[in-house]
């Protein structure tokens, strides 16, 4: 359970992270603990998912964030639960899920898109992350330009027209 003092874009990070799981085939706990012992795709040692810390995450009654460790290795266990299941996740895009952490660590702040609509916008963050445009969503598109370059050059732009 989702305590007050976690800020949406917390609590839209732990609905993705259980998002990924059920379109892995809601691989049980214990499976994933499994999984993560093996080697990441990069070869290095990921970090053991303890069934109890992935419950309590997934469940939303930890008040912190994960570390990025735990969501590499969540990721990754997820992604081969899915192989394991024949289900096709798509490709594992650690980058993603990496901006997506730092998004929700950044908080809530009312946005607005260029079209005007207030936006609660799935995702991304800062100029310190340079993504490919082809892999994500126009929502996803616009929360990056608005995290880099702010709302007031989003309403220049807009106003400023073609």
């Amino acid at each position: 359970m989702m305590t007050q003092e976690q800020s949406a874009s917390h609590r839209a990070f732990i609905d993705q992270l259980n998002e990924l799981r059920d379109q892995a085939g809601k691989p049980p706990l214990s499976q994933l603990r499994k999984l993560s012992r093996n080697p990441l795709p990069n070869g290095r040692e990921g970090r053991e998912l303890a069934a109890s810390t992935t419950q309590e995450i997934l469940s939303g009654k930890r008040r912190r964030l994960p570390p990025w460790s735990w969501v590499v290795s969540y990721v990754a266990a997820c992604h081969e639960a899915a192989r394991d299941g024949n289900l096709d996740l798509g490709p594992m895009d650690m980058e993603i899920w990496r901006t997506r952490l730092l998004h929700a660590r950044q908080g809530d702040r009312p946005l607005t898109a260029p079209d005007g609509r207030a936006a609660v916008l799935p995702a991304l963050a800062g100029p310190a992350t340079m993504l490919s445009a082809d892999r994500l969503t126009a929502d996803e598109i616009i929360q990056c330009y608005l995290d880099i370059h702010g709302r007031v050059a989003a309403r220049l732009t807009r106003t400023a027209g073609p």
